[in-house]
């Protein structure tokens, strides 16, 4: 009998879980979506999640290639009152660009800007519940942006997660990570929307969060 390894992969937010056959066994991949159970040859999983979920092409990232996203610079979201829910949310544009270097480049958000912007690694965090102190309970989002869509006073984000982990960890490496706001606050403590010069990548497998 040939044995196998199954690994679920949790997706954190919208999406279906997916658990991977590994070992000598048949390329097959295991797809649980709306508490529905698919085995799937693996290279028809992009056909099914499309047909499942309506996702474009171009949208559908494998989980390795993430790390091809930008080094040298990423944005961080922080919401207070709003979340993170089916894939989207909005930043009143009074809150976009805070703290952000190069501000007079990225905020008409053209084309070439809104192309940049989607190839950034990105922090989807929520407010701290204290300063530089976040609930036990709160996880920060790692993922990217997917569409930035641009209205009157607010912007709508699409995004979609890779991974989560303890917002804390975050708030114990403000310095490190180039996000550190002033004296009063630091920047998970007050709603907005920055991009920030840095290798996010390195540096958070450097602190242990992204396997190396």
């Amino acid at each position: 009998m040939i044995s196998s390894r199954q690994t679920q992969v949790n997706n954190y937010g919208p999406g279906p879980q997916i658990l991977n056959n590994s070992g000598p066994v048949n390329n097959t991949v295991i797809v649980i979506a709306n508490g529905i159970t698919y085995t799937q040859d693996l290279a028809l999983v992009k056909d099914l999640l499309k047909d499942l979920y309506n996702v474009r092409e171009n949208s559908i990232l494998p989980v390795p290639d993430w790390r091809r996203l930008s080094r040298t610079h990423f944005c961080l979201f922080v919401l207070d009152n709003g979340i993170y829910d089916a894939g989207v949310f909005a930043i009143a544009k009074t809150r976009a660009l805070e703290y952000t270097p190069d501000r007079e480049k990225y905020r008409h958000l053209g084309p070439l800007v809104i192309d940049e912007i989607l190839k950034m690694p990105c922090i989807f965090a929520k407010r701290n519940q204290y300063y530089k102190l976040a609930d036990k309970n709160v996880d920060v989002l790692l993922g990217r942006v997917t569409d930035i869509i641009k209205h009157e006073a607010t912007i709508t984000f699409r995004f979609e997660v890779y991974s989560h982990f303890p917002q804390q960890i975050i708030n114990d490496n403000l310095r490190y990570l180039n996000i550190l706001g002033n004296d009063l606050t630091s920047q998970l403590d007050r709603e907005h929307w920055s991009i920030r010069n840095g290798d996010l990548i390195k540096k958070l497998g450097e602190i242990g969060i992204i396997k190396k």
